[in-house]
């Protein structure tokens, strides 16, 4: 289950605060366990041409897994522009 917590005024500045839970289930190989993974994502409109955009992944830095034996990101941002003409 996801649960959203979006934050977007009038102004120039929005972001979101997603909170992901999945809970334990059967793999063909064993049992995954259940998991919570926490992200934040931002926005900043510069101007009516530039909006940048931050993004941080597994905030809390947790160690789980989607598939029995494969590993996931830890703690991991992302940043990027939109520039139009």
């Amino acid at each position: 289950g996801d649960l959203s917590f979006a934050f977007n005024p009038e102004g120039r500045v929005s972001g979101t605060l997603l909170v992901r839970y999945n809970s334990e289930e059967l793999d063909a190989t064993g049992v995954v366990n259940a998991w919570t993974r926490v992200d934040l994502s931002s926005r900043f409109t510069v101007s009516d041409n530039i909006t940048v955009f931050a993004r941080i992944e597994n905030l809390l830095d947790r160690q789980y897994q989607q598939v029995l034996g494969y590993g996931t990101p830890g703690l991991s941002g992302y940043i990027g522009a939109r520039v139009s003409f």
